[in-house]
């Protein structure tokens, strides 16, 4: 951290161009400065934040309902057939 700095203090890190374009890149989508964009990555990352939505959430919840519902009618039907 510098010493000696008006605002928040900093942190510096050393950063390969390459992924420095990429994570330009990906702060850019976000419509975030890049400074944002790494502040908001590693408080999600130290404040263990679910990567899903609770739409996605319950999505994953109703696909997996439907795969269940389909897994016992196929195992109905595989009895039924080794039944005759």
């Amino acid at each position: 951290m510098r010493a000696g700095h008006r605002g928040s203090p900093r942190v510096r890190i050393r950063l390969q161009p390459s992924k420095r374009r990429i994570w330009e890149a990906a702060a850019a989508q976000e419509q975030l400065t890049l400074s944002a964009f790494i502040r908001k990555a590693c408080d999600e990352a130290a404040t263990a934040e679910a990567y899903l939505t609770h739409e996605e959430i319950e999505a994953y919840h109703a696909a997996a309902e439907q795969l269940r519902g389909a897994g016992i009618k196929l195992n109905a039907l595989l009895r039924n057939l080794h039944a005759v």
